[in-house]
């Protein structure tokens, strides 16, 4: 553990310098500040975090992974509006990538609305990520439109995911 402290500090430190030798509008700026925004997120440092990516935004407003990570703290952070904002600027950049996609699902599971957590998440499965909480979520969404059918479909396959979870698996029964 303490190997890996002194690792991610020299880490820091790099990226740092990079932020001192960078032009202000160059795309090694622009990454240099998303990737120490990482770090800090990663360290849990969510705040130091926000800070960066905001910064690597201004400097470049179509910087996905910024856009990406801003939304998914803004979910920690039960912002919801500011959520959706950063998840459908990193959509309009480009509709084909799951993180943007399963982060506009996620949204649409905390204001329970149900048509677009099934849009967004089908559409996010479709794009080749699939995880146990996708298909959890799915199966609750097709069970209040009373879809038991879909429902159960998505249970089965979030049981792949993780065989041991008994609130899914007394759904599929219950359900089947």
């Amino acid at each position: 553990t303490l190997q890996n402290n002194q690792r991610m500090e020299e880490t820091i430190k790099t990226y740092e310098s990079i932020l001192n030798m960078a032009p202000e509008s160059s795309a090694a700026l622009t990454n240099a500040i998303a990737n120490l925004g990482t770090i800090y997120l990663n360290q849990g440092n969510h705040e130091k975090a926000k800070e960066l990516f905001i910064k690597a935004l201004e400097i470049h407003p179509e910087n996905i992974g910024a856009l990406l990570a801003l939304g998914q703290i803004s979910l920690n952070e039960n912002e919801l509006d500011k959520a959706e904002q950063s998840f459908q600027k990193a959509y309009a950049i480009n509709p084909l990538l799951p993180g943007a996609t399963a982060g506009l699902g996620t949204v649409a599971v905390q204001r329970e609305n149900l048509d677009k957590v099934i849009m967004y998440y089908e559409k996010t499965i479709q794009l080749g990520r699939d995880n146990y909480t996708l298909r959890s979520d799915l199966g609750k969404a097709y069970l209040k439109l009373g879809d038991r059918q879909n429902a159960v479909r998505n249970w089965k396959i979030a049981l792949q995911f993780n065989p041991y979870d008994q609130e899914t698996k007394a759904l599929v029964e219950k359900y089947s």
